[in-house]
């Protein structure tokens, strides 16, 4: 068969990875440090952590700055643990995400039923779009830690 000619039926073998694939533009499928790798790429991000709400274990990426990334990996749950209980004082059951703006910088948290997705903002105020895909990623990754 000659290039350019022929069927293809687009017949899709991991439907879960479907969406990471075109939020990320790649053409495998991804694991999750590449993920957590991927979303501290995108503008304005400058390190991501996933929180497993059922097993509790908290993986980071490598993020620009190594030290940075390891002190908001130690940080993380704890802000979570903590916002996730302010929330639920002040009746608020339905949010989907919450940031904190500190004098240190930002800090967004994103939340699915089984995940968690922390990021480290280098400005207060996400770029367009970043916002919506950080929440896309959280609810695959949800999927991905069953």
């Amino acid at each position: 068969m000659q290039s350019g000619t022929g069927f293809d039926f687009g017949f899709e073998p991991d439907p879960k990875q479907l969406i990471l694939r075109a939020l990320f533009e790649v053409d495998a499928p991804l694991d999750l440090d590449q993920v957590l790798d991927r979303v501290a790429g995108l503008p304005g991000i400058e390190a991501s952590v996933v929180i497993d709400k059922q097993g509790g274990t908290v993986k980071s990426s490598r993020g620009k700055d190594p030290g940075r990334t390891s002190q908001f990996e130690a940080q993380a749950q704890l802000a979570y643990n903590k916002v996730i209980s302010l929330a639920a004082d002040l009746n608020i059951v339905d949010a989907e995400s919450f940031t904190l703006r500190t004098g240190h910088g930002s800090m967004s948290f994103f939340n699915a039923p089984k995940a968690c997705v922390a990021v480290l903002q280098e400005s207060p105020l996400f770029s367009p779009g970043v916002r919506e895909r950080l929440t896309l990623v959280t609810r695959e990754l949800s999927e991905m830690l069953d």
